[in-house]
């Protein structure tokens, strides 16, 4: 029983980290013709791409917040099968960090696509002005 709940959250670990790179990959994408465009970038990042270039400070950046987001997510699995084996009577601490993942997963969903709206109106204003 312990083994197929370990292979459940290594695999809900896995799936969550595949998800997190392919967003990850596409942020990499909207910053760099961000960048190159000479678009507002939020302080951190231009920080980091003064210091290091655009490549490298591009790619320390979206590291660092991944790193965030592994931690993150780190602990969220490891709270939601550890109150999967407490006694029954705190069962609802494992409906608790169920709930409570989902809420954070689609936050971030929601803030990168807040985000990718706000770099492609930029965008667009930057290629319409003459």
């Amino acid at each position: 029983m312990v083994d197929a709940n370990l292979r459940e959250y290594l695999g809900i670990y896995v799936l969550a980290s595949a998800s997190s790179a392919f967003l990850t990959t596409s942020q990499y994408l909207v910053v760099s013709a961000a960048a190159a465009s000479y678009l507002p970038m939020d302080p951190g990042t231009s920080g980091l791409i003064t210091s290091y270039g655009l490549g490298p400070g591009i790619v320390l950046a979206l590291l660092l917040n991944s790193i965030l987001f592994q931690g993150i997510l780190t602990v969220l699995v490891v709270t939601l099968a550890l109150s999967a084996i407490v006694k029954a009577g705190r069962k609802w601490t494992y409906a608790f960090s169920a709930v409570t993942a989902t809420i954070c997963y689609l936050a971030m969903l929601l803030v990168l696509r807040k985000s990718y709206g706000k770099l492609l109106e930029r965008q667009l204003v930057v290629k319409d002005s003459p």
